[in-house]
């Protein structure tokens, strides 16, 4: 999870620099993805703890100024938050759609 976490946050930061503000996330199995064996759930939980991992990236991009950076990643975090909505049958989804929330509140 951690490193599905990991592998989301740097597909994300390299499409922000590249496009400035893309919306990239990396599907279960695609991409970097592909070689690491992940459950939906874990899955979710990695999208979940990505959408912190943003907030935490948005905090500084605020500090510099920087508002498009910010509006990248709240326009990320609200897609994901739409996704995780969608799969809030999954108990996992349910649980982490409330803490991406959260995170999109701060």
């Amino acid at each position: 999870e951690e490193l599905a976490e990991g592998v989301l946050f740097g597909e994300w930061l390299e499409a922000e620099a590249a496009a400035h503000g893309a919306c990239k996330i990396v599907l279960r199995g695609e991409g970097r993805l592909a070689p690491v064996e992940l459950s939906l759930a874990e899955y979710v939980g990695a999208l979940s703890d990505f959408v912190g991992e943003i907030g935490r990236y948005a905090v500084h991009r605020a500090a510099q100024r920087d508002e498009h950076g910010v509006r990248a990643v709240l326009t990320t975090a609200t897609s994901v938050q739409t996704a995780l909505l969608q799969l809030s049958s999954v108990s996992a989804a349910r649980r982490k759609g409330d803490s991406t929330r959260g995170a999109i509140k701060k």
